[in-house]
């Protein structure tokens, strides 16, 4: 997600990856479908120095952010808005709020071809932008915990896409988990990490301007 003309926010266990290769630059587009025509955008990566991936995270979450710092300021996109620190909370205290995940993850998981009752995920499917509409479930001092209330689910692949109010451009987390209490794939419980957290907005202002 595109949070300022330099700057695209990701997760930090994506960003970790890159830093566990040693790759400190990335490539990032914005085209709905991506192509070998798709325009893209070269930067920095930066991983929030507080990543956990134990979850024993000061804030009580993985401080699970990453960001990438574009050489060149993007042209023709409004970047999205970051939440305040009072946002979410007047949000869930408010009328029921509908939320607005993009991403371009594995949209299906397809048989059982080794008869193990194991699905695979069709990486067929991925590629292409897709908008899964979700609602609150439970909040916490580090997490937005939704659930589904459409068609279209969070899956493998999903992972940094942007938890937006819907009809708005306003974040309010990021994707980092997804889970469901029957265990399987593809039916959202995703859990967004908050950006709003103290611990959030001391990693993002070193990047940009905070609301």
């Amino acid at each position: 997600m595109l949070i300022s003309p330099t700057v695209f926010l990701s997760v930090g266990h994506g960003t970790a990856r890159f830093d566990a290769a040693g790759i400190t630059r990335a490539r990032v587009t914005f085209d709905p479908v991506v192509t070998d025509s798709s325009t893209w955008y070269e930067g920095t990566i930066h991983t929030d120095p507080a990543y956990d991936p134990s979850g024993k995270g000061q804030r009580g979450d993985f401080d699970d952010l990453g960001v990438t710092v574009f050489d060149q300021p993007v042209v023709g996109i409004q970047p999205a808005q970051l939440a305040t620190p009072t946002a979410i909370d007047q949000l869930t205290h408010g009328p029921a709020a509908q939320i607005e995940i993009p991403g371009y993850g594995v949209s299906r998981y397809v048989g059982e071809p080794d008869r193990s009752g194991k699905r695979t995920p069709d990486y067929g499917s991925s590629g292409t932008r897709r908008l899964a509409a979700e609602a609150f479930s439970s909040i916490s001092p580090g997490w937005l915990r939704l659930h589904s209330t459409g068609q279209a689910d969070i899956c493998t692949g999903d992972s940094g896409s942007p938890a937006l109010l819907a009809g708005s451009d306003l974040v309010l987390g990021i994707t980092a988990v997804e889970w469901s209490l029957s265990g399987a794939e593809c039916e959202s419980g995703p859990w967004e990490q908050r950006i709003d957290t103290p611990g959030a907005r001391a990693f993002l202002a070193q990047y940009v301007s905070l609301p």
